[in-house]
């Protein structure tokens, strides 16, 4: 799938772009396919640290005032980046732009001039773009616990250097997956910004999609991970969220516990949490995750 996204970082519209293209350690062949774009597009190989580590290595070499991430299996519609830019030019008060994901079938997605169809059907006159966007401050919903009511995916995501470049580099896990979500809501606690009603990228649906796979069979043990790890370092890098965060690792810590022969490493991760937490915070956190276990027991499902 990475030509087909390196294809769509190349095709877009707005001509003003610098593409970066973050090689994890691939041994399929991936390398190979990079090095034949040769200048078109910057190669970063690096050996393999997992997901964070490819997007810190990313970042690291950037140069543009609006970052906007690509997975590799995912494609960006040719106006992506131009409509990106046009709300931050028009709103100089933002630092974040996200929109939906249109999820499609790789089968779909792979057929001759489907990616132009779509663009047929969603295509804009110049005047309804300030139609299509809405001005949205999280910053208090966040901080008093509350969960936003659109959290992104990676190929969804665009920040200013300004409000990214302090989240940066990410935690570097390499077995559990730390990232969108992450950034995403350290962002949105920090600044107010702008959702697109508007698909600008596409989703493609396949069985090694971690979060396709995940809504297929109910994963708890990824969804715990992913919780664990990602509340662990919200508690340690951003301390403002910690209502937020408390409810988001007890979701985790909920469906951890249904987890049969758990790794160890996530039971530190635990007690590492749990010993930063105050008695009152301690009792709330374990009253959540019995909750959100009950839940996932009676409904057979994950929070």
């Amino acid at each position: 799938y990475l030509k087909s996204a390196i294809d769509s970082s190349l095709n877009q519209t707005y001509p003003n772009t610098e593409i970066l293209v973050a090689d994890d350690g691939s041994t399929d062949g991936s390398q190979e396919i990079i090095r034949s774009y040769g200048d078109r597009i910057k190669p970063i190989f690096k050996s393999n640290g997992g997901h964070a580590s490819a997007l810190n290595a990313g970042f690291a070499q950037s140069c543009g005032d609006i970052i906007c991430f690509l997975d590799s299996d995912d494609v960006f519609l040719p106006t992506k980046v131009e409509e990106v830019v046009q709300v931050f030019s028009r709103l100089k008060d933002i630092s974040w732009v996200f929109h939906p994901l249109l999820e499609i079938p790789t089968e779909e997605l792979e057929q001759d001039n489907f990616v132009l169809s779509i663009v047929d059907k969603n295509r804009d006159s110049p005047d309804t773009l300030k139609e299509n966007y809405k001005t949205i401050d999280f910053r208090e919903q966040i901080i008093a616990g509350k969960q936003p009511n659109f959290v992104p995916q990676t190929s969804a995501i665009s920040f200013s250097r300004q409000v990214i470049k302090n989240i940066f580099p990410l935690p570097e896990d390499q077995r559990t997956y730390v990232g969108d979500t992450y950034m995403s809501m350290i962002c949105v606690s920090q600044s107010k910004g702008v959702v697109l009603d508007k698909k600008l990228s596409l989703y493609r649906l396949h069985g090694n999609n971690a979060y396709w796979s995940m809504q297929i069979n109910k994963s708890r043990e990824t969804f715990a991970k992913l919780h664990i790890i990602t509340g662990y370092w919200w508690q340690t890098n951003a301390p403002n969220l910690s209502k937020y965060t408390n409810k988001f690792f007890s979701k985790g810590l909920g469906c951890f516990w249904l987890i049969k022969n758990p790794e160890a490493r996530y039971w530190k991760f635990v007690q590492d949490y749990f010993a930063r937490l105050s008695i009152k915070e301690k009792i709330s956190v374990l009253i959540l995750s019995l909750y959100y276990c009950s839940k996932t027991i009676l409904y057979k499902t994950i929070p």
